[in-house]
């Protein structure tokens, strides 16, 4: 009699028991894992694997992601025992940002949809003149043929010729010398580079830069190995207004950029206006 009264004991302890669990998660799965009172079940993977995949590769990612979901939980239930109210409340932020967010796809993909992205060099010309006091140089640039060969190097007198000369003829026997003997050179003397930079590429010791450039517009220098010949063609000093061909790419950004603007405020303005006209708006006064 007694043991009869022991397995209903324990029969119904059971039932209760599972009726606690049946509360407390879905009846229908069993969990994965759990940490405190959050669960994680078989249908949260789901998505995570593909059919296709090695089962063996499928095992250690849903592993990965359990070892990982459990990592997070305990993280964040120790911050959310910690951290004082105040810092807990983060729905307010977390719903501006998502406006915030679906507000800059908005822009971006009118933008990518509407915005005129030829411009003539005519129009850079114009913003050019229109706002020289923008375009101050923060350092010196010049204008120059460089070439730099192997001290050995045949026919350097003729080089140096070809290097100095106006000639058409001239200018093209010297880019055929450069290709076949130059180890490094330059010939767009229509582009400006900061004399920095080409200070990295020729051995030229110089305290005063400003002073350098006025002063020298043929310079022949050498080291043990190389000869470097440079005919500087013009030159700006730093603080001066910077050329335009120096400015044309970054002026092309800027009229780029004030038309994206410019959309963003013309679709913000029409959308306001729209919704004025359908009675969407309406502004309360304190009483």
């Amino acid at each position: 009699m007694l043991k009869t009264k022991l397995i209903y004991i324990i029969l119904i302890f059971t039932i209760l028991l599972s009726g606690c669990q049946y509360f407390n998660r879905p009846q229908e799965e069993e969990p994965l894992a759990r940490v405190g009172e959050k669960y994680l079940y078989k249908k949260d993977l789901k998505g995570l694997i593909s059919n296709s995949a090695d089962p063996q590769d499928s095992i250690q990612t849903a592993e990965n992601y359990i070892d990982n979901w459990i990592q997070k939980q305990v993280v964040l239930q120790k911050a959310e025992e910690n951290l004082p109210e105040y810092q807990l409340d983060v729905e307010k932020k977390l719903q501006e940002y998502r406006r915030s967010l679906i507000i800059h796809k908005y822009e971006t993909e009118l933008v990518r949809q509407n915005l005129d992205t030829i411009i003539s060099d005519k129009q850079i010309k114009e913003y050019y003149e229109n706002h020289k006091d923008e375009f101050k140089l923060t350092d010196n640039i010049v204008r120059v043929l460089y070439v730099k060969v192997r001290s050995d190097a045949p026919n350097q007198r003729q080089l140096s010729s070809f290097l100095r000369s106006d000639n058409p003829d001239e200018q093209q026997k010297l880019k055929e010398y450069c290709e076949r003997y130059a180890v490094n050179y330059f010939l767009d003397e229509d582009s400006w580079l900061y004399f920095k930079d080409l200070l990295k590429e020729i051995p030229i010791e110089t305290y005063n830069q400003e002073n350098y450039l006025q002063n020298n517009r043929y310079i022949v220098e050498k080291d043990s190995m190389f000869n470097y010949y440079l005919y500087i063609k013009g030159f700006r000093i730093k603080e001066s207004t910077s050329p335009l061909a120096f400015e044309k790419s970054r002026i092309r950004d800027i009229i780029i950029n004030k038309r994206k603007m410019e959309l963003v405020r013309e679709m913000k303005e029409s959308v306001l206006d729209e919704a004025r006209k359908k009675n969407k708006i309406e502004r309360y006064t304190e009483s």
